[in-house]
């Protein structure tokens, strides 16, 4: 377990003393109040999805959310939701044959902040296994998660970042840039199985989630609909009656 690791379950030890010593002090105390019980189990069934892409926890973060990574000597910070999808999520989901499994070791919740210490377990996309620690400091606000200080086993990210690359190991040639033959279409399907589609002058025209099965691929645009296609070769993309073409990385 990292030093910095360390430290965030010392915080997970400081709520819990501060919850403790406050029950004791008001005998109305002696139970954590309705809006905190509330928010670990929105937290707890959060989990439960896994941790991923943002299907699973993170949709329970906020549009606005603050997420910080705890580093020796500095932290990464990540602004919003899509941000940190895009930018902190994606580069470990690429890499990643599936979710993360989250096994919860402790919740503690005490007034908007709930803290979880959790191990994280998948397999990478070469075979081997992903095993990482974590503890989270989470406030909430209306039953989301609006600020995260991530603490992590960083040596044991770094090196899964460094082992395995998120072109090759993906073994997902689909990826990239696909556009219509005059260019008027384009179609973006990215690592973190979110696509985005632009008309002409009109960028993120449609924007969704996608699955590829064999030679199908299956869309759910955020907006509610859902459509399909078919990879007629590897550089040709039957969709909606029209026709994509692979852009050259």
């Amino acid at each position: 377990m990292t030093n910095i690791t360390r430290l965030a379950l010392s915080v997970i030890g400081v709520l819990a003393l501060t919850v403790t010593l406050g029950c004791t002090a008001n005998a109305e105390s002696l139970a954590p109040t309705g809006q905190q019980q509330r928010n670990e189990e929105v937290i707890r069934d959060a989990f439960a999805l896994g941790v991923g892409d943002d299907d699973t926890f993170y949709a329970v973060l906020a549009d606005d959310v603050e997420w910080t990574v705890a580093r020796a000597g500095g932290a990464s910070t990540y602004t919003g939701r899509a941000e940190f999808l895009r930018d902190g999520a994606a580069p470990i989901v690429s890499r990643l044959d599936g979710q993360i499994h989250a096994e919860i070791r402790e919740l503690v919740a005490a007034d908007d902040v709930v803290v979880a210490s959790w191990r994280g377990t998948a397999t990478a996309r070469d075979g081997l296994p992903y095993v990482n620690e974590y503890a989270w400091v989470m406030t909430m606000r209306d039953e989301r998660v609006v600020r995260v200080t991530a603490y992590l086993d960083l040596v044991a990210l770094g090196e899964l970042l460094e082992r395995v690359s998120p072109d090759t190991a993906a073994g997902r040639p689909y990826l990239g840039m696909w556009t219509t033959a005059d260019g008027r279409i384009r179609q973006e399907l990215r690592p973190d199985g979110r696509y985005d589609e632009a008309r002409g002058s009109r960028e993120s025209a449609y924007t969704g989630r996608y699955e590829v099965r064999g030679e199908r691929i299956e869309y759910r645009d955020d907006s509610g609909f859902t459509a399909d296609g078919t990879f007629v070769t590897p550089d040709e993309l039957h969709h909606g009656g029209m026709i994509f073409y692979r852009q050259p990385r």
